[in-house]
Protein backbone atom coordinates (compact mmCIF):
# COMPACT_ATOMS: atom_id res chain seq x y z
CA UNK A 1 0.00 0.00 0.00
CA UNK A 2 1.05 3.37 -0.67
CA UNK A 3 2.15 6.11 1.93
CA UNK A 4 1.81 9.43 1.44
CA UNK A 5 4.46 12.13 2.00
CA UNK A 6 2.26 14.86 3.34
CA UNK A 7 -0.64 15.35 5.53
CA UNK A 8 -3.93 15.76 3.97
CA UNK A 9 -6.03 18.31 5.13
CA UNK A 10 -9.57 18.15 4.94
CA UNK A 11 -11.82 20.96 3.64
CA UNK A 12 -15.08 21.51 1.44
CA UNK A 13 -14.25 24.17 -0.93
CA UNK A 14 -15.40 24.84 -4.81
CA UNK A 15 -12.64 24.75 -7.45
CA UNK A 16 -12.35 24.53 -10.82
CA UNK A 17 -11.08 22.03 -13.20
CA UNK A 18 -9.72 22.35 -16.42
CA UNK A 19 -10.03 19.17 -18.32
CA UNK A 20 -10.55 18.01 -21.93
CA UNK A 21 -10.91 22.20 -22.74
CA UNK A 22 -13.92 22.49 -20.43
CA UNK A 23 -14.09 24.09 -17.34
CA UNK A 24 -15.80 22.23 -14.27
CA UNK A 25 -16.95 23.07 -11.15
CA UNK A 26 -15.83 20.68 -8.65
CA UNK A 27 -15.23 20.55 -4.61
CA UNK A 28 -12.47 20.20 -3.24
CA UNK A 29 -12.57 18.01 -0.54
CA UNK A 30 -9.12 17.10 1.11
CA UNK A 31 -5.50 18.71 0.14
CA UNK A 32 -1.89 18.52 0.34
CA UNK A 33 1.00 20.10 -0.92
CA UNK A 34 1.17 17.40 -3.25
CA UNK A 35 -2.37 16.54 -4.17
CA UNK A 36 -6.08 16.65 -3.99
CA UNK A 37 -9.23 14.37 -3.40
CA UNK A 38 -11.72 16.09 -5.62
CA UNK A 39 -15.63 15.56 -5.48
CA UNK A 40 -16.62 15.36 -8.98
CA UNK A 41 -20.09 14.12 -10.58
CA UNK A 42 -19.95 12.98 -13.87
CA UNK A 43 -16.53 12.72 -14.69
CA UNK A 44 -14.50 9.86 -15.93
CA UNK A 45 -11.17 11.16 -16.40
CA UNK A 46 -8.50 8.47 -17.51
CA UNK A 47 -5.09 7.75 -15.05
CA UNK A 48 -2.17 10.02 -15.88
CA UNK A 49 -4.70 12.79 -17.70
CA UNK A 50 -3.39 16.48 -16.95
CA UNK A 51 -5.69 18.69 -15.71
CA UNK A 52 -5.52 22.50 -13.99
CA UNK A 53 -6.66 23.46 -11.07
CA UNK A 54 -7.62 26.46 -9.60
CA UNK A 55 -7.54 26.98 -6.11
CA UNK A 56 -9.95 29.68 -4.57
CA UNK A 57 -9.68 31.58 -8.03
CA UNK A 58 -5.87 32.54 -7.37
CA UNK A 59 -3.71 29.70 -7.66
CA UNK A 60 -3.40 27.41 -10.63
CA UNK A 61 -1.51 24.11 -10.26
CA UNK A 62 -1.24 21.63 -12.79
CA UNK A 63 -2.04 17.76 -12.12
CA UNK A 64 -2.56 14.65 -13.61
CA UNK A 65 -5.05 11.85 -12.31
CA UNK A 66 -3.81 9.42 -10.03
CA UNK A 67 -6.92 7.67 -9.95
CA UNK A 68 -10.68 8.42 -10.87
CA UNK A 69 -13.95 6.47 -9.52
CA UNK A 70 -17.59 6.78 -9.14
CA UNK A 71 -17.92 10.99 -9.47
CA UNK A 72 -14.25 11.57 -7.27
CA UNK A 73 -10.80 12.17 -8.62
CA UNK A 74 -7.33 11.70 -6.72
CA UNK A 75 -4.87 14.40 -8.62
CA UNK A 76 -1.26 14.55 -7.99
CA UNK A 77 0.28 18.23 -8.92
CA UNK A 78 3.16 17.79 -11.34
CA UNK A 79 5.16 20.52 -8.76
CA UNK A 80 4.32 20.56 -4.91
CA UNK A 81 2.33 23.31 -3.50
CA UNK A 82 3.58 26.36 -1.82
CA UNK A 83 2.62 25.68 1.87
CA UNK A 84 0.70 29.30 1.87
CA UNK A 85 -1.26 28.40 -1.08
CA UNK A 86 -2.39 25.64 0.74
CA UNK A 87 -3.28 27.47 3.86
CA UNK A 88 -4.69 29.99 2.34
CA UNK A 89 -7.15 27.76 0.55
CA UNK A 90 -8.27 25.83 3.48
CA UNK A 91 -8.37 29.20 6.01
CA UNK A 92 -8.86 32.25 3.86
CA UNK A 93 -11.27 30.84 1.44
CA UNK A 94 -14.20 33.14 2.69
CA UNK A 95 -13.34 36.36 2.44
CA UNK A 96 -11.24 35.87 -0.49
CA UNK A 97 -14.19 34.62 -2.36
CA UNK A 98 -16.28 37.64 -1.19
CA UNK A 99 -13.83 40.00 -1.88
CA UNK A 100 -13.32 38.69 -5.70
CA UNK A 101 -17.22 38.63 -6.20
CA UNK A 102 -16.76 42.40 -4.90
CA UNK A 103 -14.58 42.85 -7.71
CA UNK A 104 -16.34 41.37 -10.46
CA UNK A 105 -19.52 43.16 -9.52
CA UNK A 106 -17.77 46.23 -9.53
CA UNK A 107 -16.00 45.35 -12.90
CA UNK A 108 -19.46 44.17 -14.45
CA UNK A 109 -20.24 47.79 -13.30
CA UNK A 110 -17.59 49.62 -14.99
CA UNK A 111 -18.40 47.59 -18.41
CA UNK A 112 -21.84 48.49 -18.27
CA UNK A 113 -21.10 52.25 -17.74
CA UNK A 114 -18.52 51.88 -20.83
CA UNK A 115 -20.99 50.41 -23.05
Amino acid sequence: MERRSQKRDETHVPVELFARGKVHSVMLVDISIDGVLLQAPNMDLGDGEAVLVRLCGLASAVAHVRWSADGWLGLEFRRQLHPSVKDFTLHEYDGAEQLLGALRDAQAGQDAKAA
